[in-house]
Formats: structure tokens, C-alpha cells, sequence
């Protein structure tokens, strides 16, 4: 499948298989999706969904790409499965209205994006799928998809949490979050997810679901998605076991360090960072307690250790 081509290649190459007038009719697919605000938060939510379910279930994440608004029939999101040379491209209406029905148009462009899929992009296979917030539409869908297509078109139901963040998170992302991040906790789920959510909307452009997170790690005071291959230096350990006092315990990208009811939370990555200079300071509980809050309240300001 293909891994780098231009507008331009595209685009000339859907006018010499299709006709102008279809490529008129895909640019105008593309400018609509493009300038539409309805439906947009819609989008979005369901593009984290994407995100999560694929670096949740695969480890090759450079070989596993997302865009959004691409000049393809099925426009709003297109993911790319180079392990599989597979092509999935979403459709998403968030309504319960008939704009949320499978017609003849969705069939005609359906036809359509296969042949682009495997005569341009080279792709084994295309999937194309029209994505709901109805449940009854989504039913009624799968019924009305021609039999011919059924290997490559289908129909989708994800619910639309359009005032309930934290309820969306818990409902459809936990499980996910949970397995990426090595946390339970909600709050943690939540911030994770905004993060996420916040990278995806500031570009349509490809990207690889390594590069999303990478910009994820460059992104999040602290960065949830911390590489899990850090370890806690050897000194820092003695410092807190020395201390017996203190228990703590590694919850994912994170050290969990408690002293009677009061719990500290300090990024891996940030641990990894200090220097053991930093602890000639400490001459008491006290004191540690001290300097494990100011690696907590820095890395939660964004700062660097200087």
C-alpha cells in the first residue's frame, strides 16, 4: 500500500479513472466535510475512540496511520493498516434523521472508494463503513447494504456523549486507557483522554499512531503515555526505602509514593530526570516529603529540572 503520494497524484488520477465530473463531485465531498461544523464534535470523539482501540490492540504503531478529511468518498476519517495493507474510511452522521441512512449515493461512492483504494493506493483490501449515533438507524443499515458489498461496506453504531465527557470516558475508553496507561484511575482516564483529544484536532494531516503519542510525550505535563521501558534509578529507591515510613508502588507511567493518608503522584519520566546531587539536601522525612512534592508540582507545571 502506499505510504507517500501527493494531492496532486490523487487527484489526477481519480480524473483519468473517474471524469471530471466525478472528481467535481469528490472535491465537493471533501470542501463540505471541510467547512461543516455540525457533527464535527461527533468526529473527533470517534476518531479517539480509533486512536485507543488501535494502540491498545497493536505494538507496531509506525505502521498504523490516521487522517481526517482526505479526498476519498468516504472522507471524514481514513485509517491505514500497513500491516495488513488494508484501507478503512468512516463516514459519520450523528443524527437519527434520514441523512443517517444507507442509500444508493452511499453505495455509488462506496463502489467508487474500492476502486480508489486498490488502483491507487494499492491497498489488499478496502473497508468502508458509515458511522451512527442511532442505534435504530445503524439497524436498519446493515440491512440495507447490497449484498455485493457486504465484504467491504458495514455500518456502525458508536453513541454520542455530547455533554458528558467523563461519561463518555468511563463508558467507551476505560478498558483502553486502563491497558495503556496501567492506571484505574478515572481521573487519570480523563486527563489522558483530553490530552489525546487535543492532539487529534489540531491537524487533519496523516499521521502514524506513534507519532500521535509521540506528540502526546512532547505535549502532557505529565505525559500519561510514558515510555514503560523507564526504570527508577537505583539511588532513588534507596532513598525511599530508607525512609520506613513511606510505602510506595508503580501505577503505570507513574510512582505512587504514601506517607499515612497522604499520597504523592510523580511521573516516571520525571524521576528518571533528577540527579542524586539534588538529594544532599535531605536530612529527614521531612525534607523528602519536600522534595518529592517539587518533582510532582514541576512536572504538572511543565517545568525541566534545572
Amino acid at each position: 500500500m502506499l505510504t507517500t503520494f501527493s494531492d496532486a497524484e490523487k487527484t489526477q488520477y481519480i480524473e483519468n479513472t473517474f471524469g471530471k465530473d466525478i472528481l467535481k463531485k469528490v472535491k465537493n465531498i471533501h470542501r463540505g466535510g471541510q467547512s461543516a461544523a455540525k457533527g464535527q464534535k461527533y468526529e473527533d470523539l470517534f476518531t479517539l475512540y480509533k486512536v485507543l482501540e488501535i494502540a491498545s490492540s497493536h505494538n507496531q504503531w509506525e505502521q498504523h496511520r490516521l487522517s481526517k478529511q482526505g479526498l476519498d468518498f468516504f472522507d471524514d476519517i481514513c485509517y491505514e493498516d500497513f500491516e495488513t495493507n488494508t484501507k478503512h474510511n468512516y463516514q459519520a452522521k450523528n443524527s437519527s434523521l434520514a441523512v443517517a441512512n444507507w442509500n444508493d449515493e452511499h453505495t455509488i461512492r462506496a463502489k467508487s472508494q474500492i476502486q480508489i483504494d486498490l488502483g491507487f493506493h494499492k491497498a489488499n483490501s478496502s473497508q468502508n463503513y458509515l458511522v451512527v449515533s442511532s442505534e435504530e438507524k445503524h439497524q436498519e443499515n446493515i440491512k440495507k447494504i447490497p449484498t455485493e458489498l457486504l465484504e467491504n461496506c458495514h455500518s456502525v453504531y458508536f453513541p454520542y456523549h455530547s455533554d458528558n465527557f467523563t461519561k463518555y470516558v468511563t463508558e467507551q475508553l476505560a478498558e483502553m486507557l486502563t491497558k495503556l496507561i496501567h492506571s484505574e484511575n478515572s481521573s487519570d482516564h480523563e486527563y489522558a483522554a483530553n490530552l489525546l483529544l487535543g492532539i487529534l484536532t489540531n491537524t487533519d494531516k496523516p499521521r502514524t499512531i506513534e507519532e500521535i503519542f509521540a506528540k502526546a510525550d512532547s505535549n502532557g505535563y505529565p505525559n500519561p503515555f510514558a515510555k514503560k521501558t523507564e526504570e527508577i534509578p537505583i539511588w532513588f529507591k534507596e532513598l525511599l526505602e530508607n525512609n520506613k515510613q513511606l510505602t510506595y508502588q508503580i501505577n503505570g507511567a507513574f510512582l505512587v509514593v504514601v506517607y499515612e493518608f497522604f499520597e504523592i503522584k510523580i511521573p516516571i519520566a520525571e524521576i528518571v530526570k533528577s540527579n542524586i546531587q539534588e538529594t544532599r539536601d535531605i536530612t529527614d522525612l521531612s525534607s523528602l516529603i519536600k522534595y518529592l512534592m517539587q518533582i510532582s508540582a514541576k512536572s504538572l507545571a511543565g517545568l525541566e529540572h534545572e
